[in-house]
């Protein structure tokens, strides 16, 4: 993309600013849940990604490519925030309700697997061959509409009689402050995500290739977490949080500290598997902390801050970058968001007596 237009500003949109309307989706279709039944949603939101996705390349001008791109990230955001409400309607049963998020979260790491080494493949020829990949998504929109049962708004009856009650009850502290957790977690992972490439080169470990390989490493590792998630949230509820945030602060500090091949690809395996598990238990327990009225506003939020996160990233990234390195290496970045993986740490655990009170009272 960058050779082929000569508009960085434009390009660097087409590989991040989607975060940026992953958040607008998220708002606008968790507004609209509010309105209209969730299928109908989800045909809507599905048909939103599938037909910006195919028809991105359909036309050799940026700023079209940079439309399409919003369109898929708006889809996107829409699309998750709608099937994760729709599995917590759903089911009732909190270890079941996380199971089935991390099922889904596993289904979409594998897929993404795929394209991404199928897109690597074709986009060596030329970039638009990546976009053809989507076409088989038409599949997507068909299941939809022939295998998704139909739900109604709470506002209609569905759901518990709790969940009927639909009105602002507040969120709670105890989103407030996994709000901030999940800020700093998916900054934690940010740093892997995007600046992988920029870590092996800076440390002679090899080229694109060797890169591309630690990508799908995290790819892996979050696909195989999040088919886990279900038992590991069974036993460890809240604790859940407090494994990955020591699990992936553990890693970037110590690819700060033994800049290996070996223990890149270590590393690479648990930040992207234990970030793939974060990211289910996020929906698991929003769903089990907020009010039952509440729980369709908290999942399209929690996505919306997911697009935030992610979008304001690289700027952060390149800040710390510059203020860390006289070279602009992204290196020590890795161990500074390492260290600051202490704060949703400390935060989780002055959050456990508030969780552990709310469970008691939920008993009584």
């Amino acid at each position: 993309l960058y050779g082929a237009f000569d508009n960085e500003i434009a390009v660097n949109f087409i590989v991040s600013g989607s975060a940026l309307f992953v958040l607008l989706g998220s708002l606008l279709f968790t507004w609209l849940m509010h309105k209209y039944g969730k299928k109908q949603l989800l045909v809507a939101s599905t048909i939103i990604f599938c037909v910006s996705s195919i028809f991105c390349a359909a036309v050799d001008n940026v700023y079209y490519i940079c439309a399409m791109r919003a369109l898929m990230g708006l889809g996107e955001g829409a699309t998750n925030a709608v099937v994760m409400a729709y599995i917590a309607q759903t089911f009732l049963e909190e270890d079941k309700r996380a199971a089935f998020m991390g099922y889904y979260n596993a289904a979409m790491t594998g897929f993404a697997i795929i394209m991404s080494y199928a897109s690597g493949v074709l986009a060596s020829v030329s970039w638009k061959n990546a976009f053809k990949l989507y076409i088989p998504s038409v599949l997507m929109i068909i299941g939809v509409l022939l295998f998704v049962p139909q739900v109604g708004t709470l506002e209609e009856g569905n759901g518990t009689d709790q969940q009927k009650k639909v009105g602002k009850e507040p969120l709670g502290r105890l989103f407030v402050f996994f709000i901030v957790d999940y800020v700093i977690f998916t900054w934690m992972y940010a740093i892997m995500s995007y600046y992988v490439s920029a870590y092996v080169a800076e440390n002679g470990m090899g080229g694109a290739y060797y890169a591309g390989i630690l990508t799908s490493l995290t790819q892996v590792g979050g696909f195989i977490c999040a088919l886990l998630f279900g038992k590991v949230y069974t036993k460890l509820k809240k604790n859940t949080s407090i494994l990955c945030i020591i699990g992936v602060g553990i890693s970037l500090i110590l690819m700060y500290y033994v800049r290996t091949n070996m223990m890149a690809v270590i590393a690479a395996l648990l930040i992207g598997g234990l970030y793939g598990m974060y990211f289910s238990y996020s929906y698991a327990y929003v769903a089990e902390i907020v009010p039952v009225s509440r729980i369709d506003d908290a999942i399209g939020y929690t996505t919306a801050i997911y697009g935030v996160a992610f979008f304001v990233f690289p700027y952060l990234a390149g800040f710390c970058s510059s203020m860390l390195s006289s070279d602009g290496a992204y290196t020590p970045v890795f161990l500074l968001m390492g260290v600051v993986g202490v704060i949703p740490l400390i935060l989780e655990l002055v959050s456990g007596k508030e969780y552990k009170k709310m469970l008691s009272e939920k008993v009584d």
